[in-house]
């Protein structure tokens, strides 16, 4: 059976690297590579195989929903960069035999724009918005003590004032126990899916500035990532515990780049997280680190309501580089 699971997860790798490198170039619906969940970016997106047994996983790794021993809610509502909001919902449950099923959804809010055009550049038109959503369903199973496999479709659709697109995308995970001491590996491509476009037509300004040109709006690709995660755990104690997180991340739209991540949890009661997150080309072609984002860093609390059910809340901190940073905050409860 070791064998068999060893065979298959070679071959999941090789197909995941294959389709990961299919496409090059600019991709579109960028929200979905927001990492969603304070645990996780606390460790500095290091969590394809470390992600914790709750929800939030699903967003990551969808085999990790696998470790839910019942059920699970996570909500995260946060103020994100640019005035702009924030929230994520996952809920999932273990029934048995028959795996863990779950639901994801995420909503970003660009709130109020002003309206421009050519000619009227003072604001005098108004106001208009913009938002992005992605609903999901999850699935997990494990096929043998060590190893589960995961999928999650999500639906997605991307608007700006009277324009929408709308697509789909689907995520497929795995995530191995090696049996060597606490080794495990995690693998996952996200937001493999079809191109989407924006419906109907607008007006491109001729370059003499004579008058405008209608034309349709182009297709664009969803931002797919291959992720290979390795996760050890450092310390094993009855009250203490350290776990090292390392991802290795193929987006199809930019540099390889690597994440890792530490996290130290005391009495099952309280964790401390901190990570880094390694070649990030959001401003390319500077010489000036401090416009590059990197640190990460986090807290999270647990707090027990009975023999199984528990309130977790987390905290984490992220350096965006000339963006600034970012603060979030999440709940869960699990039952």
């Amino acid at each position: 059976m070791k064998a068999k699971t060893l065979t298959l997860l070679l071959v999941l790798m090789l197909v995941f690297s294959a389709v990961a490198q299919e496409k090059t170039g600019t991709a579109g619906a960028q929200f979905l590579k927001i990492g969603i969940g304070p645990r996780m970016m606390g460790m500095g997106g290091a969590c394809v195989a470390t992600g914790p047994a709750d929800a939030s996983i699903a967003f990551w790794n969808p085999a990790g929903l696998s470790r839910i021993p019942g059920g699970d809610v996570f909500f995260e509502d946060n103020e994100w960069v640019a005035e702009t909001r924030l929230m994520s919902f996952a809920g999932a449950y273990n029934f048995g035999n028959i795996g863990v099923f779950g639901l994801t959804a995420t909503y970003l809010d660009y709130g109020d724009m002003t309206r421009t055009t050519q000619d009227d550049q003072d604001g005098s038109l108004g106001t208009f918005t913009a938002s992005d959503l992605a609903v999901g369903v999850a699935y997990a199973r494990k096929f043998t003590d060590r190893f589960s496999v995961g999928l999650r479709g999500q639906y997605i659709m991307q608007t700006i004032d009277t324009y929408d697109s709308m697509g789909w995308s689907i995520d497929i995970g795995t995530l191995y126990d090696t049996g060597f001491k606490s080794l495990r590996i995690g693998m996952a491509i996200q937001h493999f899916g079809g191109d989407m476009r924006f419906d109907g037509t607008y007006g491109e300004l001729e370059r003499d500035g004579s008058g405008y040109i209608i034309t349709d709006f182009n297709e664009y690709s969803l931002p797919m990532t291959f992720r290979l995660g390795l996760a050890y755990d450092l310390l094993e104690g009855e009250d203490h515990f350290v776990t090292l997180g390392l991802d290795a991340i193929h987006p199809n739209d930019a540099e390889e780049r690597v994440n890792v991540g530490l996290e130290y949890r005391m009495f099952n009661l309280v964790a401390l997280r901190v990570g880094y997150e390694l070649n990030y080309d959001f401003f390319a072609g500077t010489d000036d680190d401090s416009l590059v984002p990197g640190l990460t860093a986090g807290v999270g609390f647990k707090v027990g309501l009975g023999r199984t059910s528990d309130i977790h809340v987390d905290a984490a901190y992220a350096d965006l580089g000339r963006l600034g940073y970012s603060l979030r905050f999440a709940l869960g409860f699990s039952f």
